[in-house]
């Protein structure tokens, strides 16, 4: 088995961002979906949870929800999206969270 290493990070400062995506895991209470994004003009990916009860999270999944309300998380694997941090330090380590998630879409080319 060969595996890509890649450097991540639990914070970036503070503000607006775009990214990737590219990996996903759910904690084992099955609280929090982890999430691996490869930010636009970082050297390295964001490690970061958001909890799955949270209105953020429920919003951002209605965009990829079935007709039964139901989303597979592998399913946000190389959705790009754009998405708003604010830093908590919790004993003496800073961490980012989300005040903001969104999915971007990307246009749909007409043709003539």
């Amino acid at each position: 088995m060969r595996i890509q290493v890649v450097q991540s990070t639990n914070n970036l400062p503070e503000g607006n961002y775009t990214g990737k995506i590219v990996y996903q895991s759910v904690s084992n209470d099955n609280k929090y979906l982890w999430l691996n994004v490869d930010v636009d003009g970082q050297n390295s990916e964001l490690n970061i949870s958001i909890a799955l009860a949270s209105n953020l999270f429920n919003n951002f999944a209605m965009h990829f929800a079935d007709k039964n309300g139901g989303l597979d998380t592998e399913d946000l694997i190389n959705v790009k999206i754009s998405f708003v941090l604010i830093n908590r330090e919790i004993n003496g380590n800073v961490y980012s969270k989300f005040s903001l998630l969104e999915p971007i879409f990307e246009e749909e080319v007409e043709f003539e």
